[in-house]
């Protein structure tokens, strides 16, 4: 991207990338909110595809799919101590623009756009009938591209995104996990 900046260029960016999903949620216990519990969930690691293409120069609209990444949900605050919660296993679209101000060697860039979360799998634990709907929201970005030949480059990208879901499971209401 650091070589491909005039209007007509397209390049192509591929990246392993740690996603960290915000522990933060309401958690209701048979229908009434319990302010001490909550969940928590593990760093993930997977590939990113970006495809962009520059519609003027030095501004781009691009496009990204990931890997499939899972992450748990384990029981925090009241819940602590219980077992996994369940899994999901997700997939990371967006879309958006990018701008290039500079460039040379070093090249910085901004953007932002709308990063869509689409839930491909769910596995109950403790929780049965985990539900983990698809949810998406803006992003924003900022990254800069290095230079090392016309054709190749090496990039580093940082992106924020909002966005939010309502998950539902049933928790066993006594010891032995039949009563929910």
């Amino acid at each position: 991207p650091a070589a491909a900046q005039d209007a007509g260029d397209t390049y192509v960016r591929v990246a392993a990338a740690r996603t960290k999903l915000v522990d933060k949620g309401d958690v209701y216990s048979d229908g009434v909110y319990d302010p001490a519990a909550g969940y928590s969930t593990r760093e993930a690691f997977h590939g990113i595809v970006t495809v962009g293409h520059y519609v003027m120069d030095k501004v781009a609209i691009e496009g990204s799919i990931s890997t499939p990444l899972t992450t748990n949900n384990l029981p925090a605050g009241s819940l602590a101590g219980l077992p996994n919660l369940g899994d999901d296993e997700f997939i990371m679209l967006t879309a958006g623009a990018t701008v290039h101000p500079f460039e040379g060697r070093f090249s910085p860039y901004v953007g932002g756009g709308i990063q869509y979360q689409k839930t491909t799998q769910e596995r109950d634990g403790l929780a049965v009938g985990l539900n983990i709907p698809d949810a998406h929201g803006p992003y924003v970005n900022a990254g800069v591209d290095f230079k090392i030949n016309e054709k190749w480059g090496l990039f580093a990208d940082v992106r924020k995104a909002w966005y939010h879901t309502n998950a539902s499971g049933l928790l066993p209401l006594d010891a032995t996990y039949t009563n929910f």
